[in-house]
């Protein structure tokens, strides 16, 4: 969720965690992050979103944020421990940077010796923790950002370069299904989507959006018997 105003994600996570091993097969870990100015408040459990009981005071956890990822694993890459759950998190040039992947990128499968990305070249800081591709590419793409720019460069500059980044690992991949939100900031909300099926799966991993703005109406979450009526807590600034 990115949002114009603070906003309380308690809706939204109650029918979302249902799919961590209820509703859907994503049962392997979740985790959820969101700012609080400059801080990031993330909680992250290897237990099914659906039995976890983090998950289930997060549920009940009334706070509101303008940015915020969740994320509900089914592991491909790398084993089940809570060092490979999402999101994955990195401070970089004052900002705290959190990361999560849907996809399969078998180029960054071996942790030993992350790629390098875009023409740059340099000290390579930031390394992964777990196994995954996933927390692999996310450090790839900070080394890169790192090593081409010394200091934030604006917005529109930083979009282009992670764009350039993303066209060049999916280039390098045979069949790339690359999916992420990447957050940089307490405003700042990322997204980018090639989308793919994974061989012998007749699931399509894509990305989807909502657009919540005013006239707002009820809401009824798929995953759960459960309706609010956003007229009730909304202003027209919200969105």
């Amino acid at each position: 969720m990115n949002c114009a105003t603070p906003t309380d994600f308690s809706f939204s996570f109650r029918g979302f965690s249902r799919r961590g091993g209820d509703t859907d097969k994503h049962s392997d870990g979740w985790g959820l992050a969101f700012y609080e100015g400059c801080g990031v408040r993330a909680f992250h459990d290897s237990d099914s979103a659906v039995d976890s009981k983090v998950a289930e005071m997060i549920r009940n956890y009334p706070v509101k944020t303008l940015n915020m990822i969740s994320h509900i694993r089914y592991a491909t890459i790398g084993d089940k421990p809570l060092c490979n759950v999402h999101t994955f998190h990195r401070a970089m040039w004052g900002i705290n940077w959190v990361f999560a992947h849907n996809g399969d990128l078998p180029t960054f499968s071996s942790q030993k010796n992350l790629p390098w990305l875009g023409q740059s070249d340099g000290e390579k800081v930031y390394y992964p923790v777990g196994d995954t591709d996933s927390e692999a590419v996310f450090c790839s793409l900070l080394n890169a950002l790192r090593a081409k720019f010394k200091i934030l460069p604006t917005l529109p500059v930083l979009y282009n370069a992670i764009q350039q980044m993303c066209r060049e690992i999916i280039d390098n991949e045979e069949n790339p299904i690359f999916n992420f939100l990447l957050t940089a900031g307490e405003h700042t909300q990322f997204a980018y989507s090639t989308p793919g099926a994974r061989k012998g799966s007749s699931v399509w991993n894509g990305l989807y959006y909502t657009i919540r703005e005013p006239p707002f109406k009820k809401a009824s979450l798929k995953d759960l018997d459960y309706t609010i009526d956003f007229a009730d807590l909304t202003t027209e600034n919200d969105r």
